[in-house]
Order: C-alpha cells, then structure tokens, then sequence
C-alpha cells in the first residue's frame, strides 16, 4: 500500500511540528521566568525527557528575547544561566 502526501499535507504536518516543538520551548520560557526549584526541576524532565526534539540554543536565545521585554531582565537571565548550566551537565548537552 502506498501513501502519497502532496505539497499542502506535507507543509500543514510541519506547519504541526513546529507549533509543537514551539509550545515546549515557550513552556520552558514561561517556567525560567518564574523561577522556582520546582520549575527548574520540570524543565529539566522536559528537556531530558525530549532531548532529540528540543535545542538548547533556540530555548536561550527565545528566553533572552523575552527577557528583553520584561523589567526584571537580569533576573530572568540569571534563571536561564542556571538552567542551562544544569541541563548541560546533563547528555547530550554535557
């Protein structure tokens, strides 16, 4: 049996995934800025648990664009230090 995707199904199943991969990246975004060790904690389950699908580099560069908005930015970007530090001593990213 065979299974042809044309042009518009092939670019709506990406146009999908990366809603998708997108909502996990503004997950861990939204859990740096509030910061608590339970957050820090669920963003690395997050990150461990679908380390083949999120980047590290995306997810600073999107929480430092959003720093830039808020008030509290050198806050915000301390979270994401600590964050990244931890989710690096972590594999792959180690």
């Amino acid at each position: 049996m065979e299974c042809r995707l044309n042009k518009q199904t092939l670019t709506e199943l990406l146009g999908q995934w990366n809603a998708f991969l997108k909502r996990k990246v503004h997950l861990i975004a939204s859990k740096l800025f509030r910061g608590t060790v339970v957050d820090f904690e669920d963003c690395l389950m997050l990150m461990k648990s679908r380390k083949e699908n999120i980047d590290l580099t995306r997810v600073e560069q999107h929480v430092k664009e959003l720093a830039s908005y808020d008030i509290s930015e050198n806050r915000i970007i301390v979270n994401l230090e600590y964050f990244l530090n931890q989710a690096r001593k972590e594999s792959p990213y180690g």
